[in-house]
């Protein structure tokens, strides 16, 4: 008899809560015990495109967690469903839910690609239990929140990551969402079409946030313990509609696919005085940069950055410029990079990808003294 043969029940369980829902089914081929707890592992994922019969065997697993009361520590829904199958299928994936919710969920991801499944939102924020909801193309615009109580939406203090993509919701059920959960840490909203101002306020734990908008969409944070911002734009064309207050304790900030206006960075910098990561990705307009805590400064994009930097930080590692030319080179634009390159002698990496080159003429190139000539 091996050692994995003579582990406890409760050891074997502690083992498999720690792998995914495929390790642990590898593992129940040891011995009926291992199959038994398998059958009984905490975390459930189901991954498929409706029609092709697997919706069967997950009425057959959770039917048998329903019956055994077993509890559902993390359980993860991901299923493509064709548009005249909803009817058959919404109900099903109601069903579903219900036992988590009833089992002691932790952890809930719910994807649902086209069309949107009307998630049971308020459902879930009553539960105690609830530690993480990942939400992918559900709508939550069905649910009325006059039919909600202040007791329902006083109860959801244990949520501690929310994370939104593709949701179809309004200004005012983010608000009530937000409400619920004040002590969330992690907050991720992606492409939520029908918002138009995306506020986040009295959120008194909050580390991490991450935000991807279209261009009609405004953003406001106020929020003293945020440490991690990303925030990802629509477009270069207008400077975005982004209000950031009270952020003393921001350490790390990505911005991406936006325009910068003269002065924006710079004010968003100033209120950070612990600011020690800056990512600029695909972004363009006039900045300068004063942070004398960087640690780390990154660019990535198509067009040469017109970065300024007013103050050298002296705990600066990493200094990086990821530059990928779409069109063909020239001795312009070499003239225009070893300008931003002589206005800092820290970058420590300048990496360049293009397509073509014409040949250039070194002779034509007036060099700075820190800029060694392009080959």
């Amino acid at each position: 008899m091996t050692s994995m043969n003579v582990l406890s029940v409760c050891v074997i369980h502690k083992i498999l809560s720690y792998l995914s829902f495929q390790e642990a089914a590898k593992l129940s081929l040891v011995s009926k015990t291992w199959l038994q707890a398998w059958l009984a592992h905490p975390n459930l994922e189901f991954a498929f495109p409706y029609g092709l019969g697997d919706d069967k065997i997950v009425d057959q697993v959770m039917e048998r967690y329903c019956q055994t009361k077993t509890p559902i520590e993390k359980f993860q829904l991901s299923i493509s469903i064709p548009v005249f199958h909803c009817r058959i299928v919404f109900p099903q994936i109601d069903k579903w839910l219900r036992i988590p919710l009833q089992n002691g969920i932790k952890d809930l991801t719910c994807e649902v690609y086209e069309p949107s499944y009307p998630f049971p939102i308020f459902t879930f924020l009553t539960t105690n239990s609830s530690r993480q909801l990942v939400l992918l193309g559900c709508n939550l615009m069905v649910h009325s929140l006059s039919t909600v109580t202040t007791t329902q939406l006083a109860s959801s203090h244990s949520l501690r990551k929310l994370s939104l993509t593709q949701v179809q919701l309004d200004d005012n059920m983010l608000r009530a969402m937000l409400n619920c959960c004040p002590l969330i840490d992690d907050f991720i909203i992606e492409h939520c079409h029908s918002l138009t101002n995306i506020e986040l306020q009295n959120l008194q734990n909050i580390k991490s946030v991450s935000i991807s908008c279209y261009e009609n969409q405004s953003v406001k944070i106020q929020a003293p313990t945020l440490q991690h911002l990303f925030y990802f734009g629509c477009c270069w064309k207008k400077s975005p509609i982004l209000d950031i207050v009270e952020c003393q304790n921001l350490k790390f900030l990505q911005l991406a696919d936006m325009w910068i206006s003269e002065g924006f960075l710079q004010h968003l910098i100033s209120t950070s005085q612990f600011l020690e990561n800056l990512a600029l990705d695909n972004c363009n307009g006039l900045w300068e940069i004063d942070a004398p805590n960087l640690v780390s400064l990154e660019y990535d994009g198509d067009l040469i950055p017109q970065l300024k930097i007013a103050k050298e930080s002296h705990q600066l590692k990493n200094s990086r410029i990821s530059h990928h030319r779409l069109k063909n080179l020239n001795v312009a634009w070499f003239g225009e990079l070893r300008e931003i390159l002589s206005k800092s002698t820290s970058w420590s990496l300048v990496f360049l990808r293009f397509w073509e080159c014409n040949e250039i003429n070194t002779n034509d190139l007036v060099l700075h003294h820190t800029v060694a000539t392009p080959k």
